[in-house]
């Protein structure tokens, strides 16, 4: 995100040098260019100009494209974590895995290993909310992978 606000200021301070535009014109011309809106009446009329346009719309486009993934798996996750605490808040942890377990089975028939392989996932998706998770929670994940393994 700072890098994008700093391209964006950097840009406006060079066009406003190079274009001889207003420092508010320049800002403007700026974030309507990196967040792809183009007006287009306002535009670099100097070979120096058009470079730095140039560099704005390749860099700046991709940094603004970045910043909004970013920010929209960060809100995504946090909505899914709620969701699932949510889901899950009234059962006790084996019956919580036991759920999943018959999911995982009702979806359709496993080889052995491809069980494993599906109860294995499920905790490790479990895992990735570790800071929710109560002793007895990592306890219950614990039995249900030593049960798994083969000795």
């Amino acid at each position: 995100m700072f890098i994008a606000l700093f391209m964006i200021f950097l840009s406006s301070v060079t066009m406003s040098y190079f274009e001889h535009w207003n420092i508010g014109d320049s800002l403007w011309w700026s974030i309507v260019t990196v967040t792809t809106v183009g007006y287009g009446y306002i535009c670099p009329k100097t070979f120096s100009g058009r470079i730095i346009a140039c560099i704005l719309m390749i860099f700046g486009i991709g940094f603004i494209g970045s910043l909004t993934s970013t920010l929209s798996t960060y809100f995504i996750k946090k909505e899914n974590i709620r969701h699932h605490s949510n889901k899950h808040k009234s059962k006790n942890n084996y019956e919580i895995l036991n759920d999943s377990l018959k999911d995982v089975i009702s979806s359709s028939k496993f080889s052995n290993d491809e069980y494993k392989d599906k109860v294995i996932l499920d905790i490790v998706n479990r895992l990735e909310n570790f800071d929710n998770l109560s002793k007895d929670d990592i306890n219950t994940m614990c039995n249900i992978l030593s049960s798994l393994k083969n000795d």
